[in-house]
């Protein structure tokens, strides 16, 4: 999580610094409806998420990384960590791609905030009914969530971005599923080879089989 702070950091002031590769963020990097539908930056989808508007932006990823990424990093996998942080950001990307064609063409997506959101999920819904202190602030999981979720959703509208709403339930979305073991490739892959064993194992009864009456078997059951 250091590593990715320092990272963010890194590209926001190299945007900054650096011209060409300012003009190159703002052309292909970032979020945009025109990005993606005149010059095809599919890849925007994720790039997106490693830039930042500001500094406050940053610092408020890396604060949110330490407080709510902290455990979930101790109790997952590195792979299920670093997936569940990629596919928040790719689908936050396309539920805000959509507001932007709504709502904001001329919007400039670039945040952290969907994969934030999943960590913010998955923490609080491991802690649901339990009491947490969120610095002078006493709650639950579950408040927890309304209210991070809430301010959001608030904030998007008060600053007129509608679009950004996408990335709050993108992120909700993603942190449900890898909380509930969805996003678990092991199961995935599991569940896959059970269904192909059922269908091996299925047998296919055919019309004659239908007409022929039941058996009865000795202990006075009736079988097809």
């Amino acid at each position: 999580m250091i590593a990715l702070s320092v990272a963010f950091f890194v590209l926001w002031l190299s945007s900054i610094l650096i011209e060409p590769f300012g003009e190159l963020v703002g052309n292909y990097l970032i979020l945009t409806e025109t990005g993606v539908t005149e010059r095809y930056s599919v890849w925007s989808f994720a790039t997106y998420a490693f830039f930042h508007n500001d500094f406050v932006a940053v610092l408020f990823t890396a604060v949110a990384l330490w407080l709510f990424g902290g455990e979930l990093q101790s109790r997952w996998s590195a792979k299920k960590w670093w997936l569940t942080q990629l596919a928040a950001a790719v689908a936050g990307g396309l539920v805000c791609f959509l507001g932007l064609w709504l709502f904001d063409s001329g919007m400039e997506v670039r945040s952290y905030h969907a994969p934030v959101m999943a960590l913010v999920f998955s923490y609080c819904w491991l802690h649901w009914r339990a009491p947490l202190h969120f610095f002078f602030f006493a709650m639950t999981g579950r408040t927890m969530l309304l209210f991070f979720l809430g301010l959001g959703i608030l904030m998007a509208i008060f600053s007129g971005h509608y679009a950004m709403i996408g990335l709050d339930l993108a992120g909700v979305a993603v942190g449900f599923l890898a909380s509930t073991r969805t996003l678990n490739l092991r199961d995935i892959r599991t569940r896959i080879r059970l269904w192909q064993a059922r269908r091996k194992l299925k047998i296919v009864r055919s019309p004659e089989d239908d007409k022929k009456p039941p058996r009865k078997t000795a202990d006075g059951h009736y079988i097809n």
